[in-house]
């Protein structure tokens, strides 16, 4: 977790920039003006609030990174709904989700890629990915 940062420590500390890691997500439908729903549900963000333990309240399971007043609200297993939304966002863009927790996020994935400039400069394989027997 200290390595990656997510939402909730960034929620704490206040210090967006430090979450290193992020699920890239396609917007596949915008409906109504209202909402917009992503191909990355829970199976890719985990199911994970932000912790309890936070002043305030900070609904979902994950924030938008270019655009942090939008929320992934609701999860299904494939799909999460994005309120509020911005206008600057159409089907087809891919955006980044820095999810609530990391560590179960980590898990579900078999390889990690580290980006710069948004070119994919490595590769990391998640060694201890579903380890747990």
């Amino acid at each position: 977790m200290y390595a990656y940062f997510d939402r909730s420590q960034a929620l704490v500390r206040g210090e967006w920039d430090a979450c290193a890691a992020t699920v890239l997500a396609t917007v596949m439908t915008v409906r109504d003006g209202e909402r917009l729903v992503l191909d990355a549900g829970a199976k890719a963000l985990g199911s994970d609030p932000v912790n309890t333990g936070l002043p305030g309240r900070h609904p979902g399971y994950g924030v938008l990174k270019d655009h942090p007043a939008c929320i992934v609200a609701r999860v299904s297993d494939e799909h999460g709904v994005v309120t509020p939304w911005t206008a600057d966002l159409a089907v087809g863009d891919r955006v980044e989700v820095i999810p609530n927790h990391i560590c179960p996020v980590v898990n579900l994935y078999d390889r990690a890629y580290a980006v710069q400039g948004g070119r994919v400069v490595g590769e990391l394989d998640i060694a201890a990915r579903g380890c747990s027997r």
